[in-house]
């Protein structure tokens, strides 16, 4: 359904006539799409996108069809539409919905083209020069395919799976190469969502070689099994404990059905790690004081300060939870302090799925946190994009009523649904419940 040709000179759409300046039909009404002008595209030997500049061209109408013409060598992205696709684009209008890893919105058959490029689906956000190759990407589009149904979108969910599948097949150990970090890392979160994917999709040998490499992300720790972040960190024998990775590579393991015990009892060891008593008091009372004061458009220097002493007190004792509720992305130094709330989606999954006393622990009182912070305000004051995660999240742990008001406070602050908000649940996963992962 979509392709990408390399042109240098002149394409030739055989046996066309032109509807409009990137819409082209033949006598039985199959059409072409042009999904964006032609580009001039340099990709990276690990097959990032590190350059896309428009080339000029021209259609021409020929006795032989239509003629493309560019003035220097380009790639153009094209969507093969059948009769019954095609018509089904033109009058498409389904309101747009957010594409989660991107969090950029996905509205008619048009907007396709952001994400399709080169024949993969490439994240819209600019990694140090970058758009990655990115199954999370991919599931967003295909779960938003899905839900909308009909020829043409069920079609594109087709196309995805078929993407993911050959990524998978193609790359050995069915690690394919994300370079999020310029190291040609593959990214443990990116292959849970491929599996995801193709569990969804029925892809089952493309499935069962995803779940085995998703499983060789899994290092041993403390007796037990912790999913590595990335190749990067397995391979340097680091473990960082990023926990959104871990609890999520653990969700579609689960949903594959490998016994994820070992994964469990690794999480609850990582939860159990203590925080420095005195100082995490401290810095988790400026954090919630921050958030309540971003909230409100102020606390911004307050925040960064209490991220950076969050770092050190890591650095000095690894751990993850600070007293009150605060968890951060990982056991290291780095402060990440926006990925609490993906900390907290995730937990709210896995809390459906198969929790531990631990788990729900850290997930009840990280909401307490929240709530007393008021820091899912201060994320959409900040037009944090992952604000868009807080209805499915509050949804998924329970609290229906905070999520249809989080669903209009999010909306009204200007982003679209996202698959998992209250009245946006899908069930593609037999041992998942309806709108997870």
């Amino acid at each position: 359904m979509f392709r990408t040709e390399k042109v240098d000179g002149e394409l030739l759409l055989r046996n066309h006539r032109r509807l409009g300046p990137d819409r082209f039909v033949d006598s039985a009404g199959a059409e072409i799409w042009l999904l964006e002008r032609p580009k001039r595209r340099t990709w990276s030997p690990t097959g990032t996108l590190v350059d896309s500049v428009p080339v000029d061209h021209v259609v021409v109408d020929d006795p032989a069809g239509v003629r493309l013409r560019v003035t220097e060598p380009c790639e153009v992205d094209m969507a093969d539409l059948l009769p019954d696709e095609a018509a089904a684009a033109e009058r498409d209008r389904r309101e747009p919905m957010t594409v989660i890893g991107s969090f950029e919105p996905l509205g008619g058959p048009r907007d396709i083209g952001r994400f399709l490029v080169g024949s993969t689906v490439l994240d819209t956000t600019d990694f140090g020069g970058r758009r990655c190759p990115s199954e999370q990407t991919a599931l967003s589009i295909y779960r938003i395919a899905r839900m909308r149904g009909g020829a043409f979108w069920d079609s594109t969910a087709r196309e995805i799976a078929d993407i993911v599948a050959r990524r998978i097949t193609d790359s050995p150990g069915g690690r394919p190469v994300h370079d999020l970090l310029g190291q040609g890392e593959s990214h443990t979160r990116f292959l849970a969502d491929a599996l995801l994917l193709l569990l969804a999709d029925g892809r089952v040998d493309a499935a069962r070689r995803a779940g085995a490499a998703l499983e060789a992300m899994s290092v041993p720790w403390r007796e037990a099994r912790w999913y590595a972040h990335d190749t990067a960190e397995r391979d340097a024998d680091r473990n960082d404990l990023v926990l959104n990775t871990h609890v999520h590579a653990t969700v579609a393991a689960h949903a594959a059905g490998v016994d994820v015990a070992p994964a469990l009892r690794a999480l609850d060891a990582a939860l159990a790690l203590p925080s420095e008593r005195g100082r995490g008091f401290v810095v988790a009372a400026m954090l919630g004081v921050s958030d309540r004061l971003r909230s409100i458009g102020h606390g911004h220097a307050l925040a960064h300060r209490a991220e950076q002493m969050a770092g050190r007190a890591r650095a000095r004792s690894p751990h993850l939870r600070l007293p009150g509720g605060w968890i951060a992305r990982d056991a290291t130094g780095d402060p990440a302090p926006s990925y609490f709330t993906v900390n907290l989606s995730d937990l709210a999954v896995l809390d459906r799925v198969c929790p531990t006393p631990a788990s729900t622990a850290a997930l009840r009182a990280g909401l307490r946190y929240a709530r007393r912070s008021a820091h899912f305000a201060a994320q959409r004051r900040d037009r944090d994009p992952l604000a868009v995660l807080v209805p499915s999240l509050l949804r998924n742990a329970g609290l229906l009523d905070a999520a249809r008001r989080a669903s209009e406070a999010t909306v009204a602050a200007g982003w679209v649904p996202a698959i998992g908000w209250p009245d946006y649940e899908d069930h593609l996963w037999e041992r998942l419940p309806a709108g997870t992962p």
